[in-house]
């Protein structure tokens, strides 16, 4: 998630004022509804597009480990690493100083107290559905069977976990271009005064 969190850093919950033109802050919301049932959706049809995929792709050779636990195991936490580490290069790439840590509902990057534009917010968010996905189709050409497999679970968790970047890009398609956002103790908008 590219959002700052609730028991994020004492840091991050300092949000500025908003800076003349604009109004705020509020928080940008979130739908627990949407994220559990399309978290969910988004597990099955992941899984089911990229097992036949896997199948594709292996066919003749596939074997599942012995050690069923292993690549579960291995794609959860490269999972983790893949997704928050892209969202912290998009981060940097547009020059924010960030944060990562682990909240009551999962792990995050955020970029505490700086004032960033709805389109590199998009992007950041964006991030991890768009740069990790090929890493994990890489994976699945593995000719060794338990990368291949950690592969595919790379792709299903990254996958289903985009959930919160979706929702979070869905909301921002709806407001001005000029909105800017802001990390504190979850995420926050400032609106043009024109649009408030």
């Amino acid at each position: 998630m590219a959002e700052g969190q609730p028991g994020a850093s004492r840091k991050s919950r300092v949000v500025p004022d908003p800076p003349r033109g604009f109004t705020g802050p509020r928080r940008l919301g979130r739908s627990s509804l949407v994220l559990t049932v399309g978290g969910a959706v988004l597990a099955v049809v992941a899984g089911v597009a990229f097992f036949t995929f896997y199948v594709g792709v292996q066919s003749g050779s596939m074997r599942w480990v012995r050690n069923l636990w292993l690549p579960p195991l291995a794609g959860l936490v490269l999972t983790v690493l893949f997704h928050e580490g892209t969202h912290g290069l998009a981060y940097r790439y547009f020059g924010y100083d960030i944060e990562y840590g682990v909240s009551w509902n999962g792990f995050y990057t955020a970029a505490p107290g700086q004032l960033h534009g709805k389109l590199e917010s998009i992007a950041i968010a964006a991030a991890p559905l768009v740069l990790v996905t090929p890493v994990g189709v890489a994976y699945l050409f593995a000719p060794i069977q338990p990368l291949a497999q950690v592969g595919l679970y790379l792709l299903v968790l990254n996958t289903a976990g985009s959930i919160a970047d979706l929702e979070q890009i869905g909301r921002l398609l709806a407001l001005p271009r000029e909105t800017l956002l802001c990390d504190g103790d979850q995420t926050y908008i400032y609106l043009p005064v024109e649009a408030a």
